[in-house]
């Protein structure tokens, strides 16, 4: 409802970045009223939603912070196309790692509770026994 009249305006008027600011006001408006509905039929609190949500938000905090010192560090010329991508890749590459290890690190010090990251790993450790066990069978 917000969203797209957001969207055709804002990128009419600034392009990709009015876009990127169209689907951020709809998120920043409707986001706490998704919050305050799933609160009241899950019956949950802030607690628990933070309990889950700190890990992750604190990862992609980090990773933003990093990215953003790369991309300060990184020379860019628009003139230059391929340099432009390389620079996207190294900073994409480099926020990937900054987040998987942050959220794991906070994961580890938050004595492995079990989550999202548990399950993944889990799913990890699986497939690397069932290859393992696969490329040993003649």
């Amino acid at each position: 409802s917000l969203l797209l009249p957001a969207l055709v305006v804002l990128t009419l008027r600034f392009g990709a970045i009015g876009a990127a600011y169209g689907y951020l006001i709809a998120q920043a408006v409707f986001t706490p009223i998704s919050f305050s509905v799933l609160f009241k039929v899950l019956n949950i609190t802030t607690r628990h939603i933070m309990r889950v949500l700190w890990r992750p938000v604190l990862s992609a905090a980090s990773m933003f912070g990093m990215v953003r010192l790369l991309a300060a560090v990184l020379p860019s010329d628009p003139q230059v196309h391929i340099m432009v991508l390389q620079h996207f890749l190294a900073a994409a590459i480099c926020g990937a790692v900054t987040y998987v290890s942050c959220l794991y690190a906070l994961w580890t010090l938050s004595a492995q509770p079990v989550g999202a990251e548990s399950r993944i790993l889990g799913a990890v450790q699986s497939t690397r026994v069932w290859l393992r066990l696969k490329s040993c069978q003649p």
